[in-house]
Formats: structure tokens, C-alpha cells, sequence
């Protein structure tokens, strides 16, 4: 396991509702490839801060690696109906796009 991914556990063993640590440790996981370890630390931080904007991209592009394509539409929407009352329009952007990917790529 690598340095940083050892470093996020222990502050996550300190401190199990440090939710920049677990999203960052979900980071570490996906470059790693364990995408399915990501998922789970991406839906615990949402279970914990619905408004946490950036897990919802990460999220169902994790699940999209995975081919769960209708639960990563219905992550994105979440995302996309938070981002929109939050006045984010960057991550709304983000997520747009991410469905018109989507569905491009289904048709």
C-alpha cells in the first residue's frame, strides 16, 4: 500500500469523520485501481455531507469504470440537482457533460 494511502487510514483511524481525508483517500484508491474501495469511501462521505459536490462527479465516474451506468446517471443527477440549488455552476457543468457523455455513448 502506498504512503499516502497509509497516511489517509491513520488520520481516518483518528478521526473516522474527516471527510476530506476519506475523499482524498478515494483519490488514492482510484489511481490505484481499486475502484470498488473507491466507491465505498465516495458513498460514505456522501452519506455524511450530501453537499460534498465533488464526490458526486467522482462517484459516477467510479461507477461508470465499474459499468453500473444507471447508478452513476442517478448519482450525477443527485449531483447535478445539489450543485444547482448551491449556485454551483461549475460542478453542475461538470455533471451536464458527464451525462451527455452518457448518453451519446448508449445510443
Amino acid at each position: 500500500m502506498n504512503h499516502r494511502v497509509q497516511t489517509l487510514t491513520a488520520f481516518l483511524a483518528d478521526d473516522p469523520t474527516d471527510l476530506f481525508s476519506r475523499y482524498a483517500l478515494a483519490m488514492e484508491y482510484r489511481k490505484a485501481g481499486l475502484i470498488a474501495e473507491c466507491i465505498d469511501q465516495l458513498y460514505v462521505v456522501l452519506q455524511h455531507d450530501e453537499n460534498y459536490l465533488g464526490a458526486y462527479y467522482q462517484l459516477g465516474q467510479a461507477l461508470v469504470a465499474q459499468s453500473r451506468i444507471e447508478e452513476a446517471l442517478i448519482i450525477f443527477q443527485r449531483g447535478l440537482d445539489k450543485a444547482i440549488t448551491a449556485s454551483d455552476t461549475h460542478t453542475a457543468s461538470e455533471l451536464r457533460e458527464a451525462m451527455a457523455i452518457m448518453d451519446l455513448n448508449t445510443d
